[in-house]
């Protein structure tokens, strides 16, 4: 039944937590993330970059709701948010931030989920990797956001077998990154007490484009080293859906252009070119009305 109802994916090995554990409802969904919010920050006087990011990955983890079979399932409301279903909320991106009085602002970005992501090192100088401008509704390759987003769907799609590996690779990148950030911003106060402003500026730059570019790199090189099976070979459906949908909305021949992604996607499945049968759209028949003239009333 659970399979039926696609509750699980048709080869997914049956759990009956995952397939029949309901959503928590009776109260907006920010309240919850917003209560364990607050009580993850009441529980050290003072944070850091490290401490924060910690806290935006949480899934209730070590509480009685932690997750059982899936953080990425989307089951409860948990700071990190990860889309139950197709078309709900989750979270896009994440953004920590610090003053300095030299430096100025000193952030740190997490693109998609912060749990399956690594955050860079940024600055307010004016100027970003160019990689890091885009995040349209579209896909591209080019984007560092998007590139971040294919790599948490393959482990939406199967975390047992992605997880723990990509979030371990992850973990040292953002370790890699604090370091040259560290690095990077002692070397730009030091140019700032010289009177070397646009040097310190270039620095700062350099550590933020070298960080994602590493990250990008990370992203694109893990899905394409991977062996994949069937339902992972699908793993941009949903992706190239909203294209076609976004295409359709334009004015695009809906029949078209979703005969064209069942090829595209079969085609990627079975290895071979694949050609569905067009659908001709029937004609609408427009009934007549039929009138009765005054001498047809019957009189009772």
């Amino acid at each position: 039944i659970a399979k039926e109802k696609r509750w699980l994916a048709p080869d997914e090995q049956v759990n009956f937590a995952k397939a029949y554990t309901g959503r928590l409802v009776g109260q907006p969904f920010g309240v919850s993330r917003y209560r364990r919010l607050n009580k993850l920050l009441a529980q050290t006087d003072t944070h850091d970059f490290d401490s924060l990011a910690h806290i935006l990955r949480d899934h209730f983890n070590d509480e009685i709701i932690s997750p059982r079979f899936a953080e990425t399932a989307g089951t409860y409301m948990s700071i990190c948010m990860h889309m139950r279903d197709w078309g709900e909320s989750e979270t896009s991106a994440s953004l920590l931030a610090r003053y300095d009085e030299k430096i100025g602002v000193i952030a740190r970005y997490a693109p998609v989920q912060p749990c399956l992501s690594a955050y860079i090192p940024v600055y307010m100088i004016g100027k970003l990797p160019e990689k890091m401008q885009t995040a349209d509704k579209l896909f591209d390759e080019k984007s560092l956001w998007w590139q971040v987003k294919v790599l948490s769907l393959l482990v939406t799609v199967d975390e047992d077998l992605f997880a723990d590996d990509i979030r371990a690779k992850l973990g040292k990148i953002e370790n890699e990154f604090s370091q040259k950030a560290d690095m990077a911003e002692q070397e730009a106060v030091s140019l700032i007490l010289d009177g070397k402003q646009d040097a310190a500026k270039e620095v700062l730059f350099s550590v933020t484009n070298e960080c994602t570019e590493i990250l990008y790199e990370f992203a694109k090189e893990y899905e394409g080293s991977i062996s994949m099976p069937k339902m992972l070979e699908t793993s941009n459906f949903w992706v190239q859906l909203e294209v076609a949908f976004s295409q359709i909305w334009n004015g695009a021949d809906a029949n078209a252009k979703l005969k064209e992604l069942s090829e595209q996607i079969m085609e990627q499945v079975t290895g071979e070119a694949y050609t569905e049968e067009y659908i001709e759209e029937p004609e609408e028949e427009i009934e007549e009305e039929e009138y009765l003239d005054a001498g047809d009333y019957i009189e009772e």
